[in-house]
């Protein structure tokens, strides 16, 4: 089997090469896990653009300073193991780089999985850490492993915005979802849209509009050019997926005192223009950034653990779905195609309706 990773620049995510290596012996307390596929999404373009701030190069260190692997979320098969509790075969799901295998150093057992209890991710978000065994994942659907892998990060992140805002300090009588088509955005506004007199105005490309609309999880959609459209409700927050700076600016000019705030949440826009505007300044609000795991242990400790996850997970099973009708799995397979995924991916190209699964 030849073994390799697939190497990013950090400075340049976009600059992707595959860098073979070998397999080291493994340590007595490790196990070896195959990686079978992994989805690819715009979630990814920020794991990349955002990593310095959040620690996502931390997890698949590459040994070089400037170099990173870009995490995603999949399936993988335990290919060798030294742990009991592990066997070969099993199946599991979890947070994995884009190679074609991963030594973990399994601890921390309970009856859905456990946790890769390596030095390096000692510190680092534990909902990052925890692997789920297939056999008993409670968020696990046969039926639906491409969209599982497509969506249920996302709509775990989706689901813990919706609750952000619910408990927000300013609670919003609107939020304005920027990159409305984006798989993440959707996750959100399908929890959302159940909120009683909570307005959704979803702002897109002109050529998603369309799609967006046919979702029938937000309000209003609009483009991005007629930002002037949006309904005056007050407050509005905006939960910004899309990551350009040009755009805050506007929407405070637009809705003027309305405007309460921004939630940052992503960077589709990962090559937006990010120096100073100063002609419309920043006059409404503040900018939060929004950290998933942060909020997730938020919940837990304020809905209790078992409540909070049954509670997630059942929704998610629910949007699976949801998901499979909206969105279309394509397989991308070869070293050089998924390459060339990944630049699509980054520069915009792929299709709403489309869900890359990258098979390794």
């Amino acid at each position: 089997m030849d073994r390799a990773d697939l190497i990013v620049e950090k400075a340049n995510p976009k600059q992707a090469n595959w860098v073979s290596r070998g397999a080291p012996d493994l340590a007595p307390n490790q196990a070896r896990l195959k990686i079978d596929s992994l989805a690819l999404t715009a979630n990814n373009v920020t794991y990349a653009i955002f990593a310095n701030f959040a620690g996502y190069w931390e997890f698949f260190p590459a040994g070089d300073a400037a170099l990173g692997r870009v995490p995603h979320w999949g399936f993988a098969t335990v290919e060798a193991s030294n742990v009991d509790a592990l066997p070969v075969g099993a199946r599991i799901y979890g947070y994995l780089p884009v190679s074609t295998d991963l030594t973990i150093e399994p601890v921390a057992f309970d009856k859905t999985g456990f946790v890769d209890g390596s030095a390096h991710r000692a510190n680092l978000p534990a909902f990052y850490n925890r692997f789920h065994l297939t056999q008993t994942d409670p968020a696990y659907h046969a039926d639906y492993e491409d969209h599982q892998m497509l969506v249920r990060p996302l709509y775990a992140t989706g689901w813990l915005i919706d609750d952000y805002m619910t408990t927000h300090k300013t609670p919003p009588n609107q939020v304005l979802v920027s990159s409305a088509s984006s798989k993440t955005a959707l996750a959100y506004a399908h929890k959302a849209c159940e909120r009683e007199g909570l307005t959704l105005t979803g702002l897109t490309s002109p050529g998603n509009v369309d799609f967006v609309k046919e979702t029938g999880f937000y309000t209003h959609v609009l483009p991005y050019d007629q930002i002037s459209e949006i309904p005056k409700l007050a407050p509005a927050l905006y939960a910004d997926f899309l990551g350009d700076p040009a755009l805050r600016p506007k929407l405070s000019e637009a809705l003027g005192d309305c405007f309460a705030g921004t939630v940052a949440i992503g960077a589709t826009a990962w090559d937006a223009d990010r120096s100073p505007i100063p002609s419309l300044g920043d006059t409404h609000g503040d900018v939060e950034m929004f950290f998933a795991p942060g909020h997730a242990e938020a919940c837990a400790k304020r809905m209790g653990p078992v409540p909070f996850f049954s509670a997630m997970n059942g929704d998610m099973r629910d949007f699976y779905p949801v998901s499979a009708k909206l969105i279309k799995a394509r397989h991308i397979q070869g070293r050089k195609e998924i390459i060339e995924a990944w630049h699509d991916t980054m520069d915009g190209k792929i299709a709403p309706t489309d869900g890359l699964i990258l098979k390794l």
